[in-house]
């Protein structure tokens, strides 16, 4: 391989953001394995993931290792690398509408493997107060929804309204009988200390289910 045509070399004359996906992965890896070099071994699994970035993220290090043929270390590299690309959205910017908050939270849920409940906290003007807080991480099936820790974030954070939104890995987005009465527990308890549940809304890759729109908080 030229010089000139090497990623690394590549990056440091031109910067990180002229490199095809290939190139990046292939600095991720480091190395190839014995006949395949790294930028053969990047497109090979990229290949195998179809180069959806978001389906390698969710994968684990066995799955990448057994797809893209590469080492334990390069697998854990590049889930490393996805995942510091996830949080980097929520760690640099907080919402400031309502609507925002809500697309922020429907992009990070839709596509996990695990149901995740997150909080949205409101001012009475649906402002955001602070970034949207997970909550609780559940399993592939359900999440427990803890009354009282929803409810204490919300008042710590001087919250005047809250909005609920979780994810059905399943892709279903019909709430499950345990969904309703979790929502009922959170409407009632949020009366008594003076906090509007403004919606509970489930998400799935495709699309999303609002209880308000759909007369469920009535």
């Amino acid at each position: 391989m030229l010089p000139h045509t090497r990623p690394r070399e590549r990056a440091w004359k031109n910067g990180v953001a002229s490199l095809s996906d290939v190139e990046l992965l292939a600095i991720l890896l480091r190395t190839g394995r014995k006949g395949t070099n790294a930028l053969q071994l990047a497109h090979g699994l990229l290949k195998e993931f179809d180069g959806d970035w978001e389906e390698m993220a969710q994968g684990d290090s066995v799955r990448i290792v057994r797809e893209g043929k590469v080492g334990k270390v390069q697998a854990i590299t590049v889930l490393a690398a996805l995942e510091l690309g996830k949080r980097m959205p929520q760690k640099n910017s907080i919402p400031k509408k309502m609507d925002e908050a809500i697309i922020e939270v429907v992009q990070r849920i839709a596509h996990e493997p695990k149901e995740l409940l997150f909080l949205i906290c409101l001012d009475l003007r649906n402002t955001c107060i602070g970034s949207p807080v997970l909550i609780k991480e559940g399993t592939r099936l359900n999440v427990y929804a803890d009354l009282r820790e929803i409810l204490n974030k919300a008042i710590q954070r001087g919250a005047g309204r809250i909005i609920l939104l979780h994810n059905h890995p399943s892709q279903d987005a019909q709430p499950s009988v345990n969904d309703r009465m979790v929502t009922k527990q959170v409407l009632e308890g949020s009366a008594w200390v003076d906090i509007q549940l403004m919606d509970h809304v489930i998400v799935t890759k495709h699309q999303t289910f609002s209880m308000r729109a759909n007369g469920m908080l009535d």
